[in-house]
């Protein structure tokens, strides 16, 4: 074999690799979650953890302080909920 063949087989393995590879995923519709989103689930986590601290902190030294998450941050974390659904 002719070192120019093997050289065009081996890039037309490669391309025919990559098709194999990537076309089933977008029939599927494969989707994968961008990084601000698992950032802002683990957020979302702590701070609830925070918050649910803070509430009983406030409940214990008289109730006066009540914590509330915005109205964003409650989304957030519910559309976090569904994604893992």
């Amino acid at each position: 074999m002719d070192a120019i063949f093997l050289r065009e087989l081996i890039i037309f393995l490669g391309v025919c690799a990559i098709f194999i590879g990537t076309v089933p995923m977008f029939l599927r519709g494969h989707s994968t979650d961008p990084i601000e989103t698992a950032v802002e689930a683990a957020t979302a986590t702590a701070s609830a953890a925070e918050i649910a601290g803070a509430a009983t902190a406030g409940a214990s030294i008289g109730g006066a302080a009540q914590v509330r998450a915005s109205r964003k941050r409650k989304a957030r974390a519910r559309d976090a909920a569904k994604k893992k659904s």
